[in-house]
């Protein structure tokens, strides 16, 4: 993991994030009807990031860094579950395929009475045209 270094900024963008979260938490339980003591503990929790992040913003460092630790260790769970979830759902069904259908597409097979795999091409006369249109 690389060693972060938040600047001021970073505090203050993350105490904003972190009590509008708290407030869409709160609104949300106060339309479904939950406890008051609940949507109060969310409104405060939310007044306090916000002070803090306006007035104070380096107290709010300890919170942030464990944050970035938990979203750095829950972005490489995430990365490995997706790529397993490709490979799974795209790759492996491709290649059960191609090998019930014994499609060779690379021309991997082994021919020991061939002299060489080289492919011969036609040679193509070169004109200017041919490097302004490469593809």
């Amino acid at each position: 993991m690389q060693k972060l270094e938040p600047t001021i900024q970073d505090y203050k963008k993350f105490s904003l994030g972190a009590s509008v979260i708290f407030i869409l938490v709160a609104s949300y339980f106060l339309w479904k009807g939950k406890d008051i003591k609940l949507i109060y503990g969310f409104y405060g929790v939310a007044t306090v990031f916000l002070l803090v992040g306006l007035l104070q913003p380096k107290l709010v460092k300890p919170i942030y860094l464990g944050w970035m630790k938990f979203a750095y260790v829950l972005g490489e769970v995430n990365t490995r579950i997706i790529l397993f979830l490709v490979f799974v759902l795209t790759i492996l069904p491709i290649g059960i395929l191609f090998r019930i259908l014994r499609k060779d597409l690379l021309d991997s097979k082994l021919d020991k009475s061939q002299e060489s795999y080289w492919i011969k091409r036609e040679k193509k006369e070169l004109d200017i045209e041919g490097y302004y249109k490469h593809f």
